[in-house]
Order: structure tokens, then C-alpha cells, then sequence
């Protein structure tokens, strides 16, 4: 491995160790402060739980304005099915294999550890020239970008943001979509008992799908487990099926993986329903079996399973019937920016209580105009079908600015290390940076991160060579801040 980021490991691996998934930021959150006041920085959480760290800046370059390292304390939790792994208390297993650092069936955390690791790094490393630094640290940045809506505008100082928060080495991101949530809800029927001496249960499940960042990956044609059980459920409502509880996907920005439900049938239809699920299943195994390798559905007959119907069988037919017509993936493409996503949504999950069923979807865009398009097309069809629609506030596109001087620095000093230009383009995904932006009309970013693939999915690995060379790129970035501001 290479010498230069055995300290950047070193910090992740600890970081590792600590619980911190989206709103659990507690433990991560005073982790960091502690170290940061064990190194002899002032610290601070703010109401929200941002960790706020200033850093001096090396010998000679103290008159040079702070630079803020930006990154989140959170990581999306997602695991395999078979995996024991408990996120409220067990250390993410950090494993290196043929040049990645991968995890052992969940998610890795470098989205975003890797940026707390990197700042910690640059941050007690004595050798290295930079300027005066400002670690900012966000809590629940992965289920609505939160911390940074919560930042109140005293507290940071810099007006350079260097955010941390990219997956790909080698590109500069100047510009990221907004977005929203919409929450689809059908109240409970709860009044039937199911009939254990007339009904059987049968369960079907869809599983062993990709996932991935409904962001970054929305546009790779990959299944979403929701829209494929819906697919398979609501041909078959004819035989008066009575929905028991379902349950799908885990975050707003994770494609569903697995998805599943109970439904009580009448025991002399039971033989024939089976049949009927498992030929629908194979179509759509057939039908995804390209992008989708390790697709698979089962139903089986299920012997727990609540004792009242979730919803009965023609209401449960219409949130199917939803399910089905809910636009999911890709919505429109950039007008000018070849290949980019400008509009698209997720299905993103599904969930039953004792008193209601849930659909939660995630909408990103970058024209607040086509956000509004599809939120009303979302919000149309849900009260078409019954549910009631609940529309979230939502968070402000990072508009690009190809004139900024923080970016003509960072491209030339790309060029003069690496003999190569790197690439800059705006990214369909979700970044601080646009509600930072919005809060300080004078602060010019960048985002900058290593090799990350598949984020958000237990498959998530991130490459160890593009790490070191992030890590050679960054240190002569603050050189070159703190020397030329300093002069």
C-alpha cells in the first residue's frame, strides 16, 4: 500500500468503527470532537450535531484565508439478507482485496468516512504547508441533506468549500441537481381478522437485485425490487387477495434491492395462486435477467404473519395498481449536457404499520421547473388511486460556475501534476453544496473524491490508488492556497 495514505487508512478504519448511520450521528459525532481536542483544536457540534474543528495553518502561511474541508458524519446502512452485522453497534469490517478497500456484506461508509479520514489526515500531518483549515462535518446529510439545511451562516468563517463528497478521482464537480421527496400514505382497513381456518399466507419476495445511488446509477437500467413486486402482485388482485404487510427498499437514495409482502388467500385457491405468482415471477426473472444477473423471486407459504388485514382487496389492488404507474428512473435528460440526467425519481420504499402503508419517493433535478412537473404528475397519480400525498420541502440545485477562480486553480494544478486534464461536469446526485451555496452567495466549491463504485450497497468499494493520488492532489491544492494567499 502506498505510504502516503497509511494515516488516511489508519483514520477510516476508526472511523469505521463507530455506529453512524443517517440520524444516528451521536457516537461519530463525539468521537471526532474528542479527537479534534486531543490534537489541540478548538471544536464545536452545533443544535443540530455538525462537527465544527478550525485547524492553524502551517508555519508562514497563518495570514491565508481558511479553507474549508467539507464531507457527512453519516453513511447509508444497507446489508445482504444473510448478513449478522448489526449497524447500532458493530465496526464496519474494513477488508483490502486486489486494490480496494471493500466491507464484509454491507455498506463500506467511504461514502462519506473517507472525507473525515482525508481531513484528519491533512489536518495533524506537521510536514505539509496549508492554510488555515475549517473540518466541516455534517449530520444526515444521506436521507435530506439535514446538517447542512440546519448550518447557520456564522458559524464557518472560510469562503473556499473544498467538499469531499465525489466518487470518481480525476473529476471536479461544479454542479449538482435538487430535489425532493413525495410520501404517498393509505390509511389501514384493520377491521378483518384473517380467517386462519378458510386462508393460507403466502409470501413474496424479490430480491438479489443491484441497487446502487439513485443518483449516480438512476440511469444504469437497474430493477427496482418495489416496481418488480408490483409487477408481480397486481395482474393476480382478481383472485381477491388481502394484503397483510409489505415491505421494500431501505433509504430514499438507494435503488431497492428486495422487496416483499404478505397476503392471506382463501385455502381453496391456494394450489392455483401459487402457480399463477411463481409464473409471473419467472417472467420478470426472465425479463431482468440481463441487467440483473442475481435476480430472484420466491413465494411461499408463510405460517406467521399479522392476524388483521393491512388493506383489503380492492384497496389493496389500487396501491398496487400505483405502484405499477409510478414513474421510476430516468424522467428527462439534460437539454445541453450530453449524457447528464436532469429529472428522474425513485420508488424508493415501501413500508406497513398497524395503521398505514407507505410509499416514499425521492425526485432530483437540476430545473426546478421539471421537479415541479413530476412532483404534480407523482401527486395526480397517488390521489387518482387513493392515497393521500404529502410533499417535502425539498433542497436547491448547485448551479455551476465555469468562471470561478477556485476552479481555473484547481484544473491547471491538475494538469501540472498529473501531465492530464481532469474532468469537469456537474453530477445528477444530491450535494451540500447547493444549500451551502444558497447560504453564502460569495463562497466558491469544488467536489473532489477517490474511485467510489456502487455507494449505498453492501457492494460498495473504493479504490485504493486513486485514494493515494487524491491524497498527493489535495496537499498541493493547500499548498497552493496557502502561498499564493499568503503572499
Amino acid at each position: 500500500m502506498d505510504k502516503t495514505i497509511e494515516k488516511t487508512i489508519k483514520y477510516f478504519k476508526e472511523i469505521s468503527a463507530v455506529p453512524r448511520c443517517s440520524k444516528k450521528e451521536e457516537a461519530i459525532g463525539r468521537w471526532m470532537k474528542e479527537w479534534a481536542l486531543q490534537n489541540g483544536f478548538e471544536a464545536k457540534r452545533d443544535k443540530t450535531g455538525n462537527v465544527i474543528i478550525s485547524v492553524p495553518a502551517s508555519s508562514g502561511s497563518e495570514g491565508a484565508p481558511y479553507v474549508i474541508l467539507q464531507g457527512h458524519l453519516d453513511m447509508v446502512c444497507e446489508k445482504t439478507p444473510d448478513s449478522l452485522h448489526d449497524f447500532s453497534k458493530d465496526p464496519i469490517r474494513v477488508i483490502e482485496e486486489e486494490g480496494w478497500l471493500k466491507s464484509c456484506g454491507t455498506t463500506l461508509g467511504a461514502d462519506n468516512g473517507i472525507a473525515m479520514a482525508l481531513a484528519m489526515d491533512v489536518a495533524t500531518d506537521p510536514s505539509l504547508v496549508r492554510p488555515p483549515l475549517e473540518l466541516l462535518f455534517t449530520v444526515d446529510e444521506e436521507t435530506g441533506l439535514n446538517g447542512a439545511r440546519s448550518l447557520d451562516p456564522g458559524s464557518i468563517t472560510g469562503r473556499v468549500l473544498i467538499n469531499l463528497d465525489s466518487e470518481t478521482e480525476g473529476e471536479f464537480i461544479i454542479g449538482c441537481a435538487g430535489g425532493r421527496d413525495i410520501l404517498l400514505t393509505y390509511p389501514a382497513d384493520r377491521a378483518l381478522r384473517m380467517d386462519k381456518e378458510k386462508e393460507v399466507l403466502l409470501s413474496v419476495n424479490v430480491g438479489g437485485l443491484s441497487g446502487g445511488h439513485s443518483g449516480m446509477d438512476i440511469d444504469k437500467g437497474r430493477g427496482n425490487a418495489n416496481k418488480i413486486l408490483a409487477e408481480i402482485i397486481e395482474p393476480l388482485f382478481t383472485e381477491g387477495f388481502h394484503l397483510l404487510s409489505l415491505s421494500g427498499g431501505s433509504a430514499h437514495n438507494a435503488i431497492p434491492r428486495e422487496a416483499g409482502c404478505l397476503l392471506a388467500v382463501e385455502r381453496s385457491k391456494k394450489e392455483r395462486v401459487i402457480k399463477a405468482l411463481g409464473e409471473a415471477c419467472r417472467r420478470q426473472e426472465d425479463k431482468w435477467r440481463k441487467a440483473e444477473k442475481k435476480i430472484s423471486c420466491r413465494v411461499e407459504e408463510a405460517s406467521e404473519g399479522p392476524e388483521n388485514t393491512l388493506l383489503m382487496d380492492d384497496k389493496a389492488r389500487a396501491l398496487f395498481k400505483l405502484l405499477k404507474s409510478l414513474p421510476d428512473g430516468v424522467f428527462s435528460l439534460h437539454p445541453e449536457m450530453k449524457g447528464l440526467v436532469e429529472t428522474s425519481d425513485n420508488v424508493a420504499v415501501l413500508s406497513s404499520s398497524e395503521d398505514r402503508v407507505e410509499i416514499l419517493l425521492s425526485l432530483r433535478s437540476s430545473s426546478p421547473e421539471k421537479l415541479d412537473e413530476l412532483t404534480e404528475r407523482i401527486v395526480t397519480l397517488g390521489t387518482q388511486w387513493g392515497a393521500t400525498p404529502l410533499t417535502g420541502e425539498g433542497y436547491p440545485p448547485w448551479e455551476p460556475d465555469t468562471d470561478s477562480g477556485l476552479l481555473k486553480r484547481c484544473v491547471a494544478l491538475y494538469q501540472e501534476l498529473f501531465g492530464k486534464a481532469p474532468q469537469v461536469k456537474s453530477i445528477h446526485a444530491g450535494l451540500e453544496c447547493g444549500i451551502i451555496g444558497s447560504k453564502f452567495s460569495d463562497m466558491e466549491m469544488i467536489s473532489l473524491g477517490p474511485d467510489i463504485e456502487n455507494p449505498h450497497s453492501p457492494d460498495e468499494k473504493m479504490n485504493i490508488a486513486s485514494l493515494a493520488r487524491l491524497k498527493k492532489y489535495l496537499v498541493a491544492l493547500l499548498e497552493s492556497l496557502a502561498r499564493e494567499s499568503a503572499r
